[in-house]
């Protein structure tokens, strides 16, 4: 009765240990505040910003700027480069917007705020497929994903507790 309990025991918590797994992987969308703590202002370089990470389609960029003095302007390539809102896709001056990058493709945005612009408030991001970035675990978010180290222990611990009870 006791070695059957154990065995039961032991599949349920493999089975939940493998369904943790999988749905903390499936949750590796990351959500990037633009700028960090100086948010979305003047004086950040937004380039050296977005140059170290890696952006894929699901992500979100969240803006964080005084309403009233700033906002923010999806714009093309054209407006981007000529810090003009001639073609604006999309724009916002809540103080804080968030921007789901919904298309892989390049993503551009501005202060549309005349001046703003040109004093370097403006963010280029390309956002990659799914299927198209490295394949790498330093390219989750820590939230979003198991470090490969958890899930060698993850797996060395199930195989064990299963060969202990006699599978």
């Amino acid at each position: 009765m006791i070695t059957m309990m154990t065995a039961y025991t032991c599949e349920v918590l493999a089975i939940t240990l493998l369904l943790i797994m999988c749905c903390v992987t499936w949750g590796s969308a990351t959500i990037y505040t633009v700028g960090d703590s100086n948010g979305w202002n003047t004086g950040v370089d937004y380039s050296s910003w977005a140059n170290d990470k890696t952006f894929v389609v699901g992500d979100t960029l969240v803006f964080n700027y005084a309403s009233g003095l700033h906002n923010v302007a999806e714009v093309t390539t054209s407006d981007y480069e000529s810090c003009t809102t001639s073609n604006v896709i999309n724009s916002d001056n809540s103080g804080t917007t968030r921007v789901e990058l919904s298309s892989p493709g390049r993503h551009h945005f501005i202060c549309g705020v005349p001046g703003y612009c040109s004093q370097g408030m403006k963010l280029a991001v390309t956002a990659e497929t799914a299927s198209s970035t490295p394949s790498t675990w330093n390219s989750y978010s820590a939230a979003g994903a198991l470090a490969p180290a958890t899930v060698l222990f993850l797996i060395s611990f199930v195989s064990l507790i299963i060969k202990l009870v006699g599978f």
